[in-house]
């Protein structure tokens, strides 16, 4: 597993909708970083990979999904977003 190649991937979307809007997520900035704040640690042992997408889009996500670099390698996803990603 000392091959950046076989490491698990964690991958992580933020999306959030416009600063004032009715979606607007206002502690998601601070989660987002508190997050990365807590896996970085594991990334820094090399036990993982951390893949970060903010202002993700839903083609953003697929995009991640279909490269080739991360093919059968993401272990965990997760999505901080309001209700719609677009």
């Amino acid at each position: 597993m000392t091959d950046q190649g076989q490491k698990p991937i964690i991958f992580l979307a933020f999306a959030n909708e416009e600063l004032g809007s009715p979606g607007y997520l206002r502690n998601l900035r601070r989660e987002a970083k508190q997050l990365r704040k807590l896996l970085d640690k594991a990334q820094q042992d090399t036990l993982c990979e951390i893949v970060v997408e903010e202002s993700a889009t839903l083609k953003d996500i697929l995009d991640v999904f279909q490269d080739l670099r991360y093919r059968n390698r993401i272990a965990i996803f997760l999505v901080l977003a309001d209700s719609v990603v677009r």
